[in-house]
Protein backbone atom coordinates (compact mmCIF):
# COMPACT_ATOMS: atom_id res chain seq x y z
CA UNK A 1 0.00 0.00 0.00
CA UNK A 2 1.37 3.46 -1.03
CA UNK A 3 1.37 6.13 1.63
CA UNK A 4 -1.71 7.89 0.37
CA UNK A 5 -3.69 4.62 0.78
CA UNK A 6 -1.69 4.26 4.41
CA UNK A 7 -2.90 8.10 5.03
CA UNK A 8 -6.71 7.62 4.09
CA UNK A 9 -6.64 4.17 6.11
CA UNK A 10 -5.63 5.73 9.54
CA UNK A 11 -7.73 8.86 8.71
CA UNK A 12 -11.11 5.79 8.28
CA UNK A 13 -9.86 3.83 11.44
CA UNK A 14 -9.83 6.79 13.51
CA UNK A 15 -13.11 7.97 12.41
CA UNK A 16 -14.15 4.80 12.59
CA UNK A 17 -13.01 4.21 16.19
CA UNK A 18 -14.98 7.59 17.09
CA UNK A 19 -18.26 6.97 15.04
CA UNK A 20 -18.27 3.64 13.75
CA UNK A 21 -22.26 4.05 12.78
CA UNK A 22 -21.36 6.81 10.70
CA UNK A 23 -18.56 5.94 9.30
CA UNK A 24 -20.04 2.20 8.08
CA UNK A 25 -23.28 3.93 6.86
CA UNK A 26 -21.39 6.37 5.06
CA UNK A 27 -18.84 3.73 3.52
CA UNK A 28 -22.17 1.26 2.75
CA UNK A 29 -23.95 4.32 0.69
CA UNK A 30 -21.02 6.19 -1.03
CA UNK A 31 -22.27 5.67 -4.56
CA UNK A 32 -25.59 7.21 -3.36
CA UNK A 33 -23.81 10.41 -1.99
CA UNK A 34 -22.89 13.55 -4.14
CA UNK A 35 -19.94 13.90 -2.14
CA UNK A 36 -16.70 11.88 -0.69
CA UNK A 37 -13.57 12.40 1.31
CA UNK A 38 -10.43 13.61 -0.63
CA UNK A 39 -7.60 10.79 -1.49
CA UNK A 40 -5.49 13.77 -0.05
CA UNK A 41 -7.11 13.88 3.58
CA UNK A 42 -4.60 13.03 6.22
CA UNK A 43 -5.61 13.37 10.38
CA UNK A 44 -4.56 12.91 13.71
CA UNK A 45 -5.65 13.03 17.07
CA UNK A 46 -4.32 15.11 20.04
CA UNK A 47 -4.48 13.63 23.90
CA UNK A 48 -7.09 16.04 24.37
CA UNK A 49 -9.49 14.40 21.20
CA UNK A 50 -9.29 16.47 18.95
CA UNK A 51 -8.74 16.20 15.56
CA UNK A 52 -6.64 17.86 13.11
CA UNK A 53 -7.53 17.63 9.45
CA UNK A 54 -4.94 18.22 6.71
CA UNK A 55 -5.60 18.42 3.23
CA UNK A 56 -1.93 17.88 1.05
CA UNK A 57 -4.02 18.89 -2.06
CA UNK A 58 -5.18 22.13 -1.39
CA UNK A 59 -2.68 22.57 1.84
CA UNK A 60 -5.71 23.38 4.04
CA UNK A 61 -5.66 22.61 7.50
CA UNK A 62 -8.79 22.43 10.15
CA UNK A 63 -9.32 21.48 13.33
CA UNK A 64 -12.29 19.75 15.23
CA UNK A 65 -13.28 19.17 18.72
CA UNK A 66 -14.59 15.29 19.03
CA UNK A 67 -18.22 15.79 18.93
CA UNK A 68 -17.91 18.07 15.67
CA UNK A 69 -15.83 15.26 14.21
CA UNK A 70 -18.25 12.87 14.89
CA UNK A 71 -20.80 14.84 13.30
CA UNK A 72 -18.71 15.82 10.08
CA UNK A 73 -18.51 11.83 9.13
CA UNK A 74 -22.76 11.79 9.91
CA UNK A 75 -23.33 14.60 8.02
CA UNK A 76 -20.62 14.12 5.02
CA UNK A 77 -23.23 10.46 4.35
CA UNK A 78 -26.09 12.97 4.14
CA UNK A 79 -24.74 15.59 2.44
CA UNK A 80 -26.25 16.71 -0.62
CA UNK A 81 -24.40 19.48 -2.26
CA UNK A 82 -23.71 22.90 -0.92
CA UNK A 83 -27.44 24.06 -0.55
CA UNK A 84 -27.64 21.79 2.41
CA UNK A 85 -24.53 21.84 4.36
CA UNK A 86 -23.90 23.39 7.48
CA UNK A 87 -21.61 25.67 8.04
CA UNK A 88 -18.59 23.60 8.92
CA UNK A 89 -19.37 21.29 6.25
CA UNK A 90 -19.51 24.18 3.82
CA UNK A 91 -16.47 24.84 5.35
CA UNK A 92 -15.03 21.76 5.01
CA UNK A 93 -16.06 21.31 1.38
CA UNK A 94 -14.60 24.55 0.56
CA UNK A 95 -11.52 23.78 1.69
CA UNK A 96 -11.16 20.24 -0.16
CA UNK A 97 -11.78 17.72 2.48
CA UNK A 98 -14.80 16.36 0.97
CA UNK A 99 -15.27 16.56 -3.56
CA UNK A 100 -18.04 15.15 -5.79
CA UNK A 101 -18.36 11.48 -5.55
CA UNK A 102 -16.85 11.25 -9.12
CA UNK A 103 -14.08 13.57 -8.88
CA UNK A 104 -10.91 11.92 -10.61
CA UNK A 105 -8.75 14.33 -8.01
CA UNK A 106 -5.36 12.73 -9.64
CA UNK A 107 -6.40 13.45 -13.00
CA UNK A 108 -7.50 17.03 -12.54
CA UNK A 109 -3.81 17.10 -10.89
CA UNK A 110 -2.22 15.82 -13.63
CA UNK A 111 -4.25 17.72 -16.07
CA UNK A 112 -3.57 21.34 -14.08
CA UNK A 113 0.07 20.44 -14.29
CA UNK A 114 0.13 19.98 -18.23
CA UNK A 115 -2.01 23.00 -18.27
CA UNK A 116 0.67 25.12 -16.80
CA UNK A 117 3.70 23.56 -18.72
CA UNK A 118 2.10 24.59 -21.83
CA UNK A 119 0.81 27.90 -20.86
CA UNK A 120 2.59 31.03 -21.98
CA UNK A 121 0.29 33.14 -19.41
CA UNK A 122 3.20 33.08 -17.21
CA UNK A 123 7.08 32.78 -17.46
CA UNK A 124 8.79 31.82 -14.10
CA UNK A 125 12.45 31.39 -13.88
CA UNK A 126 14.56 29.77 -11.12
CA UNK A 127 17.71 31.97 -11.23
CA UNK A 128 21.05 30.45 -9.58
CA UNK A 129 23.22 33.83 -9.54
CA UNK A 130 26.32 31.50 -7.47
CA UNK A 131 26.07 27.84 -6.76
CA UNK A 132 28.59 28.48 -3.71
CA UNK A 133 26.68 28.67 -0.73
CA UNK A 134 28.69 29.58 3.02
CA UNK A 135 26.94 26.34 4.71
CA UNK A 136 27.88 23.28 4.54
CA UNK A 137 24.79 20.83 5.80
CA UNK A 138 25.34 17.27 5.69
CA UNK A 139 22.16 16.89 3.89
CA UNK A 140 22.57 18.90 1.20
CA UNK A 141 22.34 17.73 -2.52
CA UNK A 142 24.28 20.10 -3.82
CA UNK A 143 28.32 19.56 -4.41
CA UNK A 144 29.06 23.80 -5.10
CA UNK A 145 31.42 22.78 -7.50
CA UNK A 146 31.26 26.04 -9.36
CA UNK A 147 31.92 28.88 -6.71
CA UNK A 148 31.52 31.94 -9.21
CA UNK A 149 29.47 33.93 -9.98
CA UNK A 150 26.57 34.17 -12.68
CA UNK A 151 28.18 35.81 -15.90
CA UNK A 152 27.24 38.82 -17.45
CA UNK A 153 27.03 36.38 -20.83
CA UNK A 154 24.49 34.21 -19.15
CA UNK A 155 22.88 37.81 -17.31
CA UNK A 156 22.55 38.71 -21.07
CA UNK A 157 20.84 35.53 -22.54
CA UNK A 158 18.36 35.79 -19.72
CA UNK A 159 17.19 38.84 -21.11
CA UNK A 160 17.17 37.48 -24.57
CA UNK A 161 15.04 34.61 -23.35
CA UNK A 162 12.70 36.75 -21.39
CA UNK A 163 12.43 38.93 -24.34
CA UNK A 164 11.14 36.32 -26.30
CA UNK A 165 8.79 34.98 -24.44
CA UNK A 166 7.22 38.30 -23.89
CA UNK A 167 7.31 38.64 -28.20
CA UNK A 168 5.37 35.51 -27.94
CA UNK A 169 2.74 36.59 -25.66
CA UNK A 170 3.19 36.21 -22.07
CA UNK A 171 2.29 38.36 -19.78
CA UNK A 172 3.92 38.13 -16.51
CA UNK A 173 6.70 37.32 -15.21
CA UNK A 174 7.59 35.42 -12.09
CA UNK A 175 11.31 34.64 -11.06
CA UNK A 176 12.80 33.06 -7.62
CA UNK A 177 16.47 33.66 -6.67
CA UNK A 178 18.24 30.17 -5.59
CA UNK A 179 21.24 28.72 -4.94
CA UNK A 180 23.61 27.80 -3.56
CA UNK A 181 23.37 30.78 -1.36
CA UNK A 182 21.80 33.55 -3.96
CA UNK A 183 22.52 36.64 -1.40
CA UNK A 184 26.82 35.90 -1.71
CA UNK A 185 25.70 37.15 -5.19
CA UNK A 186 23.92 40.38 -4.40
CA UNK A 187 25.32 42.52 -7.12
CA UNK A 188 24.38 40.00 -9.74
CA UNK A 189 20.63 40.05 -8.23
CA UNK A 190 20.85 43.68 -8.82
CA UNK A 191 22.07 44.09 -11.77
CA UNK A 192 19.63 41.52 -13.05
CA UNK A 193 16.39 42.70 -11.56
CA UNK A 194 17.04 46.29 -12.49
CA UNK A 195 17.18 45.16 -16.19
CA UNK A 196 14.28 42.60 -15.69
CA UNK A 197 12.14 45.48 -14.28
CA UNK A 198 12.96 47.73 -17.23
CA UNK A 199 12.00 45.74 -19.49
CA UNK A 200 8.75 44.68 -17.93
CA UNK A 201 8.15 48.61 -17.46
CA UNK A 202 8.70 48.97 -21.59
CA UNK A 203 6.72 46.48 -23.07
CA UNK A 204 3.63 46.75 -20.08
CA UNK A 205 4.63 43.09 -18.50
CA UNK A 206 4.45 42.32 -14.79
CA UNK A 207 7.05 41.08 -13.00
CA UNK A 208 7.41 38.92 -9.79
CA UNK A 209 10.28 37.94 -7.69
CA UNK A 210 11.20 35.45 -4.67
CA UNK A 211 14.15 34.35 -2.85
CA UNK A 212 15.27 30.93 -1.04
CA UNK A 213 17.81 31.98 1.09
CA UNK A 214 19.64 30.37 4.55
CA UNK A 215 19.13 33.38 5.81
CA UNK A 216 23.06 33.98 7.16
CA UNK A 217 23.66 37.34 4.99
CA UNK A 218 19.71 38.42 5.50
CA UNK A 219 19.99 42.28 6.74
CA UNK A 220 16.98 45.06 6.91
CA UNK A 221 19.30 46.69 4.75
CA UNK A 222 19.56 44.01 1.90
CA UNK A 223 15.48 43.05 2.44
CA UNK A 224 14.73 46.30 2.17
CA UNK A 225 16.73 46.26 -1.64
CA UNK A 226 15.19 43.06 -2.40
CA UNK A 227 11.18 44.83 -1.78
CA UNK A 228 12.61 47.73 -3.90
CA UNK A 229 13.12 45.45 -6.77
CA UNK A 230 9.45 43.43 -6.04
CA UNK A 231 10.92 40.15 -4.32
CA UNK A 232 7.69 39.93 -2.24
CA UNK A 233 8.25 36.91 -0.43
CA UNK A 234 11.42 34.66 1.31
CA UNK A 235 11.97 30.93 2.50
CA UNK A 236 14.32 30.29 4.91
CA UNK A 237 15.42 27.32 6.76
CA UNK A 238 15.67 26.23 10.12
CA UNK A 239 16.62 22.51 11.47
CA UNK A 240 14.32 22.41 14.55
CA UNK A 241 15.78 23.65 18.01
CA UNK A 242 19.16 25.65 18.17
CA UNK A 243 21.60 22.95 19.34
CA UNK A 244 20.08 20.17 16.96
CA UNK A 245 19.90 22.71 14.14
CA UNK A 246 23.24 24.13 14.95
CA UNK A 247 24.43 20.53 14.72
CA UNK A 248 23.73 20.32 10.68
CA UNK A 249 23.41 24.15 9.66
CA UNK A 250 26.99 24.69 9.93
CA UNK A 251 28.75 27.20 8.35
CA UNK A 252 32.99 26.54 7.28
CA UNK A 253 34.17 28.11 10.32
CA UNK A 254 31.65 25.39 12.43
CA UNK A 255 29.99 28.31 14.74
CA UNK A 256 26.05 28.56 15.72
CA UNK A 257 23.46 29.76 12.87
CA UNK A 258 20.65 29.08 14.73
CA UNK A 259 20.08 32.96 15.94
CA UNK A 260 21.92 34.32 13.01
CA UNK A 261 19.36 32.92 10.46
CA UNK A 262 16.68 33.64 13.13
CA UNK A 263 18.25 37.39 12.81
CA UNK A 264 17.46 37.05 8.91
CA UNK A 265 13.91 35.97 9.27
CA UNK A 266 13.57 38.67 11.68
CA UNK A 267 14.87 41.29 8.92
CA UNK A 268 13.23 39.92 5.77
CA UNK A 269 9.85 39.54 7.61
CA UNK A 270 9.99 43.40 7.91
CA UNK A 271 9.71 44.09 4.46
CA UNK A 272 8.19 40.73 2.71
CA UNK A 273 6.14 37.20 3.32
CA UNK A 274 8.36 34.87 4.80
CA UNK A 275 7.55 31.28 4.95
CA UNK A 276 9.85 28.99 7.48
CA UNK A 277 10.39 25.91 6.26
CA UNK A 278 11.04 23.71 9.22
CA UNK A 279 13.48 19.88 8.20
CA UNK A 280 12.17 17.50 10.41
CA UNK A 281 13.75 14.23 11.76
CA UNK A 282 12.61 12.44 14.80
CA UNK A 283 14.64 13.98 17.04
CA UNK A 284 13.50 17.59 15.56
CA UNK A 285 9.57 16.68 15.43
CA UNK A 286 9.97 15.80 19.17
CA UNK A 287 10.27 19.46 20.08
CA UNK A 288 8.72 21.23 17.28
CA UNK A 289 6.71 22.82 19.95
CA UNK A 290 9.49 24.18 21.50
CA UNK A 291 10.36 25.73 18.14
CA UNK A 292 7.41 27.40 17.60
CA UNK A 293 7.83 29.13 21.18
CA UNK A 294 11.15 30.15 20.11
CA UNK A 295 9.78 31.92 17.25
CA UNK A 296 6.95 33.21 19.12
CA UNK A 297 8.79 34.75 21.48
CA UNK A 298 10.20 37.03 18.52
CA UNK A 299 6.75 37.67 17.49
CA UNK A 300 7.59 36.16 14.60
CA UNK A 301 4.29 33.82 15.04
CA UNK A 302 1.82 36.90 13.81
CA UNK A 303 4.44 37.44 10.49
CA UNK A 304 5.50 34.13 9.56
CA UNK A 305 4.31 31.27 7.72
CA UNK A 306 5.51 27.96 9.13
CA UNK A 307 5.61 24.39 7.39
CA UNK A 308 7.18 21.47 8.20
CA UNK A 309 9.75 18.84 5.87
CA UNK A 310 10.01 15.37 7.21
CA UNK A 311 13.79 14.26 6.56
CA UNK A 312 14.61 10.61 5.38
CA UNK A 313 17.52 8.66 5.34
CA UNK A 314 18.53 8.21 1.42
CA UNK A 315 21.60 7.07 -0.49
CA UNK A 316 24.45 9.00 -0.14
CA UNK A 317 23.89 12.35 -2.72
CA UNK A 318 26.79 13.76 -2.86
CA UNK A 319 30.12 13.21 -1.15
CA UNK A 320 30.68 11.34 2.22
CA UNK A 321 30.32 13.44 4.88
CA UNK A 322 31.78 13.83 8.79
CA UNK A 323 28.32 15.47 9.70
CA UNK A 324 25.80 12.61 10.27
CA UNK A 325 23.86 9.90 8.14
CA UNK A 326 22.60 11.59 4.76
CA UNK A 327 19.14 12.80 4.77
CA UNK A 328 17.23 15.07 2.79
CA UNK A 329 14.02 16.65 2.39
CA UNK A 330 11.23 14.29 0.99
CA UNK A 331 8.36 17.25 0.36
CA UNK A 332 9.30 20.00 -2.05
CA UNK A 333 7.69 23.24 -1.94
CA UNK A 334 7.68 26.75 -3.73
CA UNK A 335 7.83 29.29 -1.30
CA UNK A 336 5.21 31.20 -2.47
CA UNK A 337 2.86 27.78 -1.45
CA UNK A 338 1.99 27.38 -5.77
CA UNK A 339 2.62 24.23 -6.66
CA UNK A 340 5.39 23.47 -8.56
CA UNK A 341 6.49 21.13 -10.86
CA UNK A 342 7.41 17.99 -8.97
CA UNK A 343 5.43 18.98 -5.94
CA UNK A 344 2.29 18.03 -6.35
CA UNK A 345 -0.05 17.20 -3.87
CA UNK A 346 2.58 18.10 -0.92
CA UNK A 347 1.58 20.37 1.88
CA UNK A 348 2.93 24.16 1.60
CA UNK A 349 2.02 26.93 3.97
CA UNK A 350 -0.03 24.91 6.36
CA UNK A 351 1.10 26.61 9.44
CA UNK A 352 -0.40 30.08 9.13
CA UNK A 353 -0.19 31.86 12.32
CA UNK A 354 -3.95 31.08 13.51
CA UNK A 355 -3.39 27.47 12.69
CA UNK A 356 -0.12 27.54 15.00
CA UNK A 357 -1.78 28.95 18.09
CA UNK A 358 -4.05 26.51 17.87
CA UNK A 359 -3.04 23.17 16.65
CA UNK A 360 -0.07 20.89 18.40
CA UNK A 361 2.04 20.11 15.09
CA UNK A 362 4.12 17.52 16.61
CA UNK A 363 1.01 15.31 17.15
CA UNK A 364 0.68 15.78 13.16
CA UNK A 365 4.03 14.50 12.46
CA UNK A 366 4.33 12.49 14.93
CA UNK A 367 0.95 10.64 13.61
CA UNK A 368 1.24 11.06 10.15
CA UNK A 369 4.86 10.86 9.13
CA UNK A 370 6.75 9.35 11.54
CA UNK A 371 7.28 6.16 9.63
CA UNK A 372 9.61 8.07 6.67
CA UNK A 373 11.13 9.97 9.56
CA UNK A 374 15.13 9.78 9.55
Amino acid sequence: MDDQGRSRQTCSNRAQSATSGAHNQFADDAEHDPMKESAYNLCARDPDGNYYLFNTRRGAAHVLAADAYEAYWAAANRASGFQDATETLRELIDKGFLVENDTDELSDIESAHVEARHSREELELLIAPSMACNLDCSYCFETHRYAGRMKGEVQNNIVQLVRRYFDSGTKRLSVTWYGGEPLLAFSVIERLSKRLLTLCGEVGREYSAQIVTNGTLMSREKAQQLASWKVRRAQITLDGVPELHDARRVPKNRKPTFYRILDGIEAAAAHMHVSVRINLCRKAAARLEELLQILAARGLNRVVRVYVAPLQKVQDRKAPSSHGPQAVPVIGHAPTGRRAAGCVGCPRNCGSPASLRRSPLETWVCGIQSPSLA
